[in-house]
């Protein structure tokens, strides 16, 4: 991802300012390379966090494969855990789970044993299970680059995963962002 950090930023942005909006507990960061997730109420403070991460600290290892288990494993499984709980709840006022649509900006190139599939189908039995519509929660995989395998590899999530009711472009979708630098005649 180092060579795509600034558009991350870019995009980054005017997306945190968009989405805030429609949750006022603030949007949730969390960084493949490690480290707790954070809640954010306003872009700035985010923007700083994420500069942060920028390639130029040296934070990570610039060839380092993520492993997005680690992350998005782990927030898929919080979530599926947060619907069951609330399906033993007495009381129908506290079975609401909120609404979550989750934004993966990656460059698709995970470590060979990176797969989220499972975890993926598991929260879809569970939204099944407890009657949860299609709605209830999403993952969105914006790609940096163009990494022909790494893109191949996030379209099996976007649609070949027989995610039952949920089907093609609702559940898991994936962007290719490309950025262009704009040229001066």
């Amino acid at each position: 991802m180092s060579a795509h950090w600034d558009n991350v930023l870019k995009l980054l942005e005017p997306m945190a300012y968009m989405v805030k909006r429609y949750d006022n507990h603030g949007i949730k960061l969390r960084f493949t390379c490690g480290g707790s997730s954070r809640k954010f109420k306003n872009t700035k403070p985010l923007m700083k966090e994420a500069r942060k991460y920028s390639p130029q600290t040296p934070i990570r290892d610039r060839q380092q494969l993520t492993d997005i288990r680690t992350s998005l494993g782990t927030e898929l499984e919080n979530y599926r855990e947060r619907l069951e709980k609330a399906a033993r709840r007495r009381w129908n006022l506290a079975r609401d789970v909120k609404k979550m649509v989750i934004y993966v900006f990656t460059d698709g190139c995970w470590q060979p044993s990176s797969n989220i599939k499972r975890h993926i189908k598991d929260l879809v039995a569970t939204l099944d299970k407890h009657g949860k519509s299609s709605k209830q929660f999403g993952i969105q995989f914006i790609q940096f680059g163009n990494d022909i395998p790494a893109r191949k590899s996030l379209e099996d999530y976007d649609g070949h995963l027989n995610l039952s009711r949920y089907g093609r472009l609702t559940f898991v979708t994936t962007v290719l962002m490309v950025f262009k630098e704009h040229c001066r005649y």
